[in-house]
């Protein structure tokens, strides 16, 4: 049973609560209130669809409130019992089309992703969307859906809403496949009628004989070739110790050249180096002779380094006196004491012309307060009726002319005294600024005047640091020339070639030991190499390649031979091996074919049993019904008849004869699609018990109308749990067992739903 119903923002529902009881409930309303808005909403928090959505004439951000205000999202809350428990399952529908769920039971989750919750929520009832939709839930103005059917199209939807559809579905995949396994025998048969297998047999036979022959033979000429590899290897061995004989020769006999002439060149270099020698030094007196000079170098080089320093310190010394000078000639005879005096005085100036200029300005204040106060009097006085400005009593015309000429001229005289004022304190404030310069400028030339007493201090200095750098250069160039320097360099520089020319006679007398030793490096590798030896084996060597050549392609050609024989071999195993599966292909597709053709006549005898049975179980259910459904007595009982053609729904007249439902009114057909309707829940959907209805009145009458009524209320609780209805009409308030609501809504004005509780 569905115990409540929660909207949140979904279609025209801002925030709509439904409980719900056993027996028929009721939502009543107008068009467009938003009743089916109501059973969608139960579809979709069960399946996560419904109608609608799921034949995508909307889509799932179409269920997101839009007006009068735009939501985000969705949300679908429905409380439920199954299996003796309560729970609850809750679905978001965002405004981009992401679709959320949660199941509850006790207050703890279940699951809480999407397909998931469905599939749990169809456990749970024992049902899925598709037979919801067909055998639970007719949708609007749909009560006589299946009446309008033709017989075809009859056939097919009861048989889907049966389940036995998929009975027909795999009698059709079954002759489908059978059609396929007799294509498949006779491809077969065709196969073998066009091969000649006992001939390809016998060649794939001979073919294997003929390859085993000529893999002998390419054993044979491989062991040979082998055999050859090995001893040209050991050759080439030979070959190789004789040549590294002959390399070891050529390397010193070129090695002995090259010794010979660096010793060439050494003892001409010797010679050369003796002759431009102006004193010659043994070699244990060239390191002290060395370290002399070089000592001296540094001596002198150090004294040249400092005459440069004491000559830049005079040059600086020189010019810091030189700008002490002219800084005392711009400031001429001018003294601190003459610059303080007249600082002092200005600064007196100063003060006092600010202590005028403030004087000034507070009687000018004053003067310009004494003329508001003869404005706000005439102001007062330009009026007919005014009144004395001190008593406050009426005046008399004559007094008050009176009264106002003596304000004119005072507030004149008042506004010249306050222009002369203005002028007096300007001529003060110009003359106070230009004293405040003249006193700026005495400052900054006390400030000069005071910096100069410290350029006293830094010309002692300079004199001072003059005299010293003067003297020490004096001195340093004493000891320091051009000439000292250059015959200690030359002095050095001859020392340097004496060890040029000991090292050069060193090298010499090296490089003869070097000949001697390369001499006897060539005579004795020369007496070990035999060069007729080595050009015998270099020709064993040749031999030996062209043999194996030789033999490489003639194994080569075998064994391109082979695998044309083995590749024929295997296209002869192919064929004898295509026969062998093609025979048992055939003798496999006998054996399919014979339990196919018997599991289609399983199907097609299974099929009629359970169609048989489920329409009895109808008819019964239909039949029982009727009289509480239909109000006439013009036809007796109803029934679904199962034929070749398909199904026939049928009425019993009081004859006793049955006539088709096409000869019915559409009151008729309407009542006996909704005993149809009723009949399917209970047999389809037994333990669920539920029944949703939308707008079942359609082309009923009125009695058809009341006798519903009594049946909503009085039979079907008796038979099904929980019934929904959706309806305008009034009437059917009368068929409610359980609870009442009432829908409404401005369609035009874009307004929500509104939902009232009747009973």
């Amino acid at each position: 049973m569905i115990r409540s119903l929660r909207l949140k923002g979904w279609k025209s529902h801002e925030n709509t609560t439904l409980r719900f009881g056993k027996g028929t409930n009721l939502l009543i309303g107008p068009m467009g209130a938003g009743k089916t808005s109501v059973l969608d909403s139960i579809c979709f928090a069960l399946f996560g669809t419904f109608p609608a959505l799921k034949s995508r004439k909307v889509r799932l951000e179409d269920v997101v409130m839009a007006r009068p205000q735009k939501r985000d999202k969705a949300e679908v809350e429905m409380a439920f019992d199954a299996g003796g428990k309560e729970f609850t399952v809750t679905r978001i529908a965002g405004a981009k089309g992401v679709s959320e769920a949660v199941l509850k039971s006790d207050g703890k989750i279940i699951d809480a992703q999407s397909q998931r919750v469905t599939e749990a929520v169809e456990r749970l009832l024992g049902i899925d969307y598709e037979l919801f939709t067909r055998a639970i839930y007719s949708e609007q103005n749909k009560i006589d859906y299946f009446t309008v059917l033709g017989k075809g199209e009859r056939k097919q939807q009861v048989d889907e809403l049966l389940g036995i559809d998929r009975f027909e579905a795999a009698r059709s995949n079954a002759t489908t496949a059978l059609n396929k396994l007799k294509e498949a025998k006779e491809n077969a048969q065709s196969f073998l009628q066009g091969t000649d297998y006992e001939n390809a047999e016998k060649e794939a036979a001979r073919a294997g004989e003929e390859t085993a022959a000529i893999r002998n033979a390419l054993k044979k000429s491989e062991e040979l070739l082998a055999g050859l590899a090995k001893e040209k290897h050991g050759m080439e061995t030979a070959v190789g110790r004789l040549e590294e004989e002959e390399r070891r020769l050529r390397a010193a006999e070129k090695r002995l050249e090259g010794t010979r002439y660096a010793l060439a060149e050494k003892e001409k270099e010797a010679v050369e180096k003796r002759k431009s020698l102006k004193f010659f030094l043994e070699k244990n007196r060239l390191g002290p002779a060395e370290e002399e000079a070089r000592k001296e170098i540094a001596s002198l080089k150090q004294l040249q380094k400092e005459i440069q320093e004491l000559r830049v310190r005079a040059e600086k010394a020189k010019t810091a006196l030189s700008f002490i000078d002219a800084e005392k000639k711009k400031f001429g005879g001018a003294d601190k004491k003459t610059a303080e005096e007249k600082i002092h005085g200005l600064s007196d100036a100063v003060a006092r012309g600010k202590a005028e200029a403030k004087k000034i300005q507070d009687s000018a204040n004053e003067c310009a307060a004494r003329a508001k106060e003869c404005e706000n009097a005439l102001a007062a006085l330009a009026k007919e009726s005014a009144a004395c400005p001190v008593c406050d009593s009426p005046l008399p015309h004559d007094k008050h002319a009176s009264l106002k000429k003596h304000k004119h001229e005072l507030l004149e005289k008042t506004r010249r005294e306050l222009n002369e004022f203005s002028a007096s304190h300007k001529a003060v404030e110009t003359e106070v600024e230009k004293t405040s310069a003249e006193l700026e400028k005495q400052k900054a030339l006390l400030t000069q005047l005071q910096r100069l007493d410290s350029l006293d201090e830094q010309g002692k200095t300079a004199e001072k640091e003059l005299g010293e750098a003067s003297a020490r250069l004096a001195e340093a160039q004493k000891g320091f020339s051009e000439e000292k320097m250059r015959a200690v360099e030359e002095k050095l520089e001859d020392v340097r070639k004496c060890r040029e020319t000991i090292e050069a006679e060193e090298k010499a007398a090296q490089l003869k030991n070097e000949v001697l030793r390369a001499e006897n490096d060539v005579k004795g590798i020369g007496a070990v190499f035999d060069e007729a030896k080595l050009r015998e084996a270099r020709k064993q060597v040749t031999e030996f390649e062209k043999q194996i050549a030789g033999l490489k392609a003639k194994t080569a050609a075998d064994r391109a031979l082979a695998e044309e024989k083995e590749k024929a071999l295997e296209e002869w195993r192919k064929k004898s091996e295509a026969v062998g599966r093609k025979r048992l292909e055939i003798s496999q597709v006998d054996e399919k074919t014979r339990r196919l053709t018997i599991f289609q006549n399983a199907l097609v005898d299974a099929q009629a049993v359970l169609r048989g049975e489920l329409i009895d179980a109808v008819n019964g259910a239909v039949a029982a019904l009727w009289p509480s459904i239909y109000p006439y007595n013009d036809y007796r009982s109803i029934r679904l008849r199962a034929d070749h053609e398909g199904y026939a729904l049928e009425l019993q007249a009081l004859d006793g004869f049955w006539v088709g439902i096409e000869n019915a009114s559409g009151g008729e057909k309407s009542c006996a699609s909704l005993a149809l309707r009723v009949a399917f829940a209970m047999v389809l959907a037994p333990n669920l018990s539920w029944l949703v209805l939308d707008e079942p009145t359609h082309n009923l009458d009125r009695e058809a109308v009341i006798l519903l009524c009594n049946a909503l209320r009085e039979e079907i609780p008796k038979i099904v749990e929980q019934t929904f209805i959706i309806t305008h009409d009034e009437a059917l308030r009368e068929g409610a067992s359980a609870r009442i609501y009432r829908v409404e809504r401005d369609k035009d004005a874009g307004e929500q739903s509104a939902v009232e509780e009747l009973g």
